[in-house]
């Protein structure tokens, strides 16, 4: 599991975490119908954001997003850490999170619950944004495999 970064809700997110589980209806549901043809990511058929081809259906969920750029982040619970990524993990605070991630940096016993500095090198880039890990391959082929269908039926 591996924490990035949703430039469309400005929050962290685990990309083993299927968006439509944490990502509010309205959000993704707005975003859907745009293409990649229309992106300002777009780039022939590679997305600049990803730096992968484009997905197999030309769509994401990121389709002309404000990219946030910083060297690090400070982050809260509730405000740029949801509480629903809180809640999958089954934990109250962003050191606990980080003690659940693989990928998350390794924090000082003296770390703060909340509040706590992330640098964005830290953070992965995922093969297509709006699509968990498991699925990235189907994303980009077209074609789902056995760990996306899995991981779609566990989430569900």
């Amino acid at each position: 599991m591996c924490l990035q970064w949703c430039h469309v809700r400005d929050c962290l997110i685990d990309n083993d975490i299927p968006c439509e589980r944490l990502c509010p209806a309205e959000i993704r549901l707005a975003r859907a119908g745009n293409t990649c043809a229309t992106c300002r990511h777009c780039r022939g058929e590679i997305c600049c954001l990803t730096q992968e081809h484009l997905p197999y259906k030309r769509w994401c969920c990121h389709h002309n997003a404000e990219v946030r750029k910083f060297e690090k982040v400070l982050l809260r619970a509730g405000q740029n850490v949801p509480w629903e990524l809180l809640a999958v993990h089954g934990v109250a605070s962003v050191r606990d999170l980080f003690g659940q991630v693989e990928s998350a940096p390794e924090l000082p016993p003296e770390a703060p619950a909340d509040g706590i500095w992330l640098e964005a090198e830290a953070l992965s880039v995922p093969l297509v944004y709006g699509v968990c890990a498991a699925c990235w391959e189907a994303a980009l082929t077209g074609e789902e495999d056995e760990g996306c269908t899995v991981t779609k039926e566990i989430w569900s």
